[in-house]
């Protein structure tokens, strides 16, 4: 997520989707935020999760 994104998620709660939102720490730390639950924190950096999870069969889908 890009942090203009970021943001809004975490300023507007949408219990159809926060549980499955996945987080990028490292755009937490350029806005100074943390994630409230029920949202995921990656353990990486958003590219390398991409990376990964591509890798592994997922699909990348920008909204």
């Amino acid at each position: 997520m890009n942090s203009e994104a970021v943001e809004a998620a975490l300023d507007v709660p949408d219990s159809s989707s926060d549980a499955l939102t996945l987080v990028c720490p490292n755009t937490l730390a350029k806005i100074g935020r943390e994630a409230r639950a029920p949202f995921t924190v990656l353990p990486e950096g958003a590219v390398l999760a991409l990376a990964r999870m591509q890798r592994e069969g997922w699909c990348y889908v920008r909204a």
